[in-house]
């Protein structure tokens, strides 16, 4: 499936679909939401993006216009944790010279492998060998080769990863043929180059090996730990920024805004303020509400790290952190911030004025909203709840739509003229974006709700995305 073509990135993605050959219905539901959340990563990129559930099939497309140089090809349920620093690295990899980056593996009874969760090919090497097939699994079937000469050297002391392989001369009997056996086959006798991925671009990936339960539940606390960190630990910084050139009629009443960091101080004075002008703090984190209330009334502007790391009550023993490198990077950003103003301190005194308030909400549950008024300018800033990491894994596309229609719906019934601000959904994957689709900043009420049944699918949520009455088949909006 050619989900985005537009030839911008002579790297194209190329995700390997392999839902439908898990047998677990919960590792399933757990791999397509984290799947989603992969290609939405991708679509914010220039990236083309295709999918199958066959390697060789994926290989022999993106070679067929000569356009692409690299084919990254990732499994489905491939988690970026929270950054996207894996593309500019992939990026780095394509510059060396190989035939395939990769997990290389010898696992004893089997030939040696390239596993299927992640692995880069030179397109260029591919078809000097003549568009080789990559050497699917086949259980239980006895073949003689040349073994490979490895180094005694492992990745990562890791027995089955070797830094390098190399042409044999001794033949071997294997009993197994596990994925990109002929690849590696092929490659060693045209003395081709094969390559890890390097331990960065191993650090920015995880993937849980949904296919096989007793491992998929060994991996799954990664998820479960994100959601962890995310509720407990306070972000210093943040990058939830207004864009400048963003302007409202006139300064406003009442800002409400998620937490954290200090780049809501940008925005305020971005929109303008006045001296009765009320500043609400939304969050799902006890702690995070706490630290900004804290913030409030106790930080005097000044040694901002200082009053963080005296903030940090408790960290997550399975949050491995390296606290005073963490303390070393927050005091060089709050200099770098600093820098943005003529007076820091002057602005903060300022600020600190205003009237505050700290509310405890969960976008993904209900919400009445009492405490925004009508006919007060009210400016809603909820940037990008909907699509925040640590929530994908356990929230479908489904349901964080028919959240996000919930939202705009609730405020519109407060007041039409509410502005606001929003990361939506459903820009990652309608079909053919509107104008009103685009936008993320406005009055409320100039905002579409977003129609379940006009987003392109992948693979595995091809019969997911619909939402019509099965009795009358008339399209129901989610909310």
């Amino acid at each position: 499936m050619d989900y985005r073509i537009t030839k911008q990135n002579k790297i194209i993605y190329c995700i390997l679909d392999n839902i439908e050959t898990q047998t677990s219905t919960s590792s399933r539901e757990i791999a397509r939401n984290v799947s989603d959340h992969l290609l939405a990563q991708l679509m914010r990129t220039t990236y083309d993006i295709i999918i199958d559930n066959n390697s060789d099939k994926i290989l022999r497309r993106v070679s067929l216009d000569n356009f692409y140089s690299h084919a990254v090809v990732m499994i489905t349920g491939t988690h970026l944790g929270f950054s996207n620093r894996l593309f500019e690295n992939v990026e780095d990899k394509c510059k060396e010279h190989f035939f395939v980056a990769g997990h290389v593996l010898e696992r004893g009874d089997s030939y040696y492998e390239i596993h299927n969760q992640f692995f880069i090919v030179n397109l260029l090497e591919y078809k000097k060998l003549g568009f080789p097939d990559i050497g699917q699994v086949a259980w239980n079937e006895e073949h003689t080769k040349i073994e490979p000469i490895r180094s005694e050297e492992c990745v990562r002391g890791d027995l089955e990863i070797p830094v390098w392989i190399k042409e044999g001369t001794t033949e071997k009997t294997y009993k197994n043929k596990r994925h990109g056996w002929n690849f590696v086959n092929v490659g060693l006798k045209n003395n081709t180059i094969f390559t890890d991925v390097g331990d960065t671009i191993r650090e920015l990936k995880t993937y849980l090996y949904y296919e096989y339960d007793h491992v998929f539940l060994r991996h799954l606390p990664y998820l479960f730990n994100l959601t962890l960190v995310c509720n407990t630990m306070v972000t210093p910084w943040n990058s939830d920024s207004l864009p400048k050139e963003l302007t409202v009629d006139n300064n406003i009443d009442h800002y409400v805004t998620t937490g954290t960091g200090l780049n809501w101080i940008f925005n305020l004075l971005n929109l303008g303020y006045h001296e009765n002008t009320k500043v609400t703090f939304t969050d799902s984190s006890y702690p995070v509400l706490c630290f900004m209330k804290a913030l409030i009334e106790e930080w005097d502007g000044n040694d901002y790290a200082s009053f963080y790391m005296k903030q940090l009550k408790f960290v997550p023993e399975s949050y491995k952190i390296d606290l005073i490198n963490h303390e070393i990077r927050i005091r060089e950003w709050f200099k770098i911030f600093e820098k943005e103003f003529d007076n820091f301190q002057e602005v903060w005194k300022s600020i600190q004025k205003l009237r505050f308030d700290f509310k405890l909400i969960d976008f993904f549950v209900s919400n009445d909203f009492n405490f925004i008024n009508a006919n007060e300018i009210t400016f809603v800033n909820i940037s990008d709840v909907f699509n925040y990491v640590a929530f994908i894994p356990l929230a479908s596309v489904k349901f964080r739509v028919s959240r996000e229609n919930n939202l705009i719906e609730n405020l519109k019934k407060i007041d039409k003229n509410i502005y606001l601000n929003i990361n939506r959904v459903g820009h990652f994957y309608k079909k053919n974006l509107t104008d009103d689709d685009n936008r993320t900043f406005g009055k409320v009420d100039d905002f579409k709700l977003w129609d379940i049944n006009e987003f392109n699918p992948p693979p595995w949520q091809k019969e997911n995305w619909k939402s019509y009455c099965p009795i009358t088949g008339v399209v129901k909006i989610l909310q």
